[in-house]
């Protein structure tokens, strides 16, 4: 076939074989839930389908490639947390913090967002440091 199949395999950003079927994701992020890659998280800029040892997460901002990168690095780190006695789940991946950059005004003080859309305490993710820093690595061009 020719949509990937998003799973819990650990290599080829997750895909475990390809079929004839939807593709009804795109510009996703996704997480392995299962198996010895648990928490393995990628980032998939095509068209792919997914099975049930994985998940997509929602998207609640504009993604691209840079920004999603930024975020596939530091979920990974959480990886170690997540093994065969403490499995990732939807309800646990939900309660994770991401410590991101957030934006802040002329004088270094936090812009606070009153809608608290992206937490709690109404920081709001600076997307632009993130896709500048990713695609100043060496060789962030050629992502």
């Amino acid at each position: 076939g020719n949509t990937p199949i998003v799973s819990a395999s650990g290599e080829n950003e997750g895909i475990s074989f390809f079929a004839d079927i939807e593709a009804p994701y795109n510009n996703n992020i996704t997480i392995s839930m299962n198996g010895v890659n648990t928490g393995f998280t990628s980032y998939h800029a095509y068209p792919f389908n997914i099975n049930v040892d994985c998940c997509v997460l929602k998207q609640k901002f504009p993604l691209n490639k840079y920004i999603a990168i930024f975020i596939v690095t530091i979920i990974n780190q959480l990886r170690c947390k997540y093994s065969y006695g403490r499995k990732m789940s939807a309800e646990r991946i939900e309660k994770e913090k991401l410590k991101l950059p957030i934006l802040r005004d002329s004088s270094g003080h936090p812009i606070i967002d009153p809608e608290k859309k992206f937490s709690i305490d109404g920081f709001i993710p600076d997307w632009k440091f993130m896709e500048k820093y990713i695609s100043k690595l060496h060789y962030g061009d050629r992502l």
